[in-house]
C-alpha cells in the first residue's frame, strides 16, 4: 500500500506492520500486530483490518531526544517547541540505557521523577532542566509527547560549581533505518583531543539490528563495520574510538549507520570527553 509518500506492508514472518520511505525505501516505522487481512489510508490515518477488528493509526505528537545525561557535572536542558495554535499539554520522559524510568531531580519540581508535565501556550516553548544532581553519571534518553504538534531539543551542559564550561546543543531525532555523520579524530597543538561521539537508542517493541560502517579517508582509506543489537527502548552511546581500532589519532571519514527498523541517532563533537557542539545526521528527504 502507497500513500503519503510511504510505502505500507505486512510482514506475515514477523506479524508487523512495516512503513518505509517511498523513495529511498528507508525504514521509518514498525507496528505489531497479527493476523492482518487488509491496509488502507484514509486521510492522515492507516487502517488495518484484521480478522475480528478495524485499528485505525494516525502520526503521534511525539518527538525523540536520543541522547541525555546527568550528574557528575553534567546536566541536560530539553526545550520543547508548541508549532500550533493552542496550547499544548507535552509530557517529557526520561529513561536509561535499558529503557527502564530514569529519576532526576528537574528544575521546577519538587522532588525527582522520571517524567514531567508543561502546558506550553500556543506558539510557545518551554525549558526541562535537570540539575545534575545524580550520585553518579546517568546516561540515557527522553521522549516528548504532546496533544498537539510539537518540536524540541536538548543541549547537554557540563559545568563545576554552578558555572556551564562546556555547552552543546542537538536537534529531537526522526525514526530513521539510515544516517550518516562526519567522523573524525585529532589532537590539538595544545594536546587536547577531538572525537566524535554517537547515540543511538530503539524506541520500537522489537530488537533493532544495527550496522555501522567507518569510511575512513585519512590517514589512508579504510572501510571497517561493526554490527549491534539494540534492544526494544535501549540505549547505546559510543565513541568513534571504542567502536573502531582503525580511528586513530589523525582520521577522518564517514559513519553510516543502518538499522532494519527506524532508531533515533545523534552525534557530538567532543574535546578530551566533553561535548563541544553538535553533528546534523544525514538522513533521507522526505
Amino acid at each position: 500500500l502507497v500513500g503519503n509518500n510511504v510505502v505500507y506492508f505486512y510482514n506475515t514472518a514477523t506479524n508487523r506492520v512495516r512503513a518505509l520511505d517511498a523513495f529511498s525505501g528507508t525504514p521509518i516505522w514498525s507496528i505489531h500486530q497479527e493476523d492482518v487481512r487488509a491496509l488502507s489510508i484514509a486521510s492522515n490515518f492507516l487502517l488495518v483490518m484484521t480478522a475480528t477488528e478495524l485499528d485505525l493509526y494516525n502520526t503521534s505528537n511525539t518527538i525523540y531526544l536520543a541522547q541525555l545525561a546527568d550528574g557528575q557535572g553534567a546536566a541536560t536542558l530539553i526545550t520543547v517547541n508548541n508549532l500550533s495554535t493552542a496550547a499544548a499539554d507535552v509530557t517529557v520522559s526520561f529513561m536509561d540505557e535499558e529503557g527502564d524510568p530514569l529519576s532526576l531531580d528537574v528544575l521546577g519540581e519538587a522532588s525527582a521523577g522520571s517524567s514531567v508535565t508543561r502546558t506550553i501556550p500556543a506558539g510557545g516553548s518551554v525549558g526541562i532542566q535537570t540539575l545534575g544532581t545524580s550520585e553518579a553519571l546517568a546516561v540515557g534518553w527522553a521522549t516528548a509527547t504532546a496533544d498537539m504538534p510539537i518540536s524540541g531539543s536538548a543541549i547537554f551542559q557540563y559545568g563545576v560549581e554552578g558555572s556551564v564550561l562546556f555547552e552543546a546543543g542537538v536537534l529531537d531525532s526522526k525514526p530513521t533505518g539510515w544516517g550518516n555523520v562526519l567522523a573524525s579524530r585529532f589532537e590539538t597543538a595544545a594536546g587536547s583531543e577531538f572525537s566524535t561521539g554517537i547515540a543511538i537508542a530503539n524506541p520500537l517493541d522489537e530488537t533493532a539490528n544495527v550496522t555501522i560502517t567507518y569510511q575512513r579517508v585519512a590517514p589512508a582509506i579504510v572501510v571497517v563495520e561493526e554490527e549491534l543489537e539494540i534492544e526494544s527502548m535501549h540505549h547505546e552511546d559510543l565513541f568513534i574510538q571504542s567502536l573502531f581500532p582503525e580511528a586513530v589519532v589523525g582520521s577522518e571519514g564517514t559513519l553510516i549507520i543502518t538499522s532494519d527498523i527506524p532508531v533515533v541517532i545523534t552525534a557530538l563533537r567532543t574535546q578530551d570527553g566533553f561535548q563541544m557542539s553538535s553533528y546534523p545526521i544525514g538522513q533521507p528527504v522526505r
